[in-house]
């Protein structure tokens, strides 16, 4: 799995899923997009939440994947 794959990027969003549907359901975080006050604080906590964990995920995958160095 390289670095800018489709699949690297497939996993790395799927991790991204499971990591922030666990975090919220730990923390009891609830959001639903489609409620009345649809922009509020907890849109932001979920977006700036999502954003944190899939740029954490790609920085830890790029690192564990291996680079093209080491194909030769």
């Amino acid at each position: 799995m390289k670095p800018g794959s489709r699949l690297f990027d497939f996993v790395s969003l799927t991790i991204t899923y499971l990591v922030v549907k666990i975090g919220h359901a730990a923390l009891g975080f609830q959001y639903d997009f489609f409620s009345k006050e649809m922009f509020s604080v907890n849109l932001l906590i979920d977006v700036l939440s999502w954003a944190v964990v899939y740029t954490l995920v790609r920085y830890l995958l790029k690192k564990i994947a291996p680079s093209k160095e080491s194909y030769s």
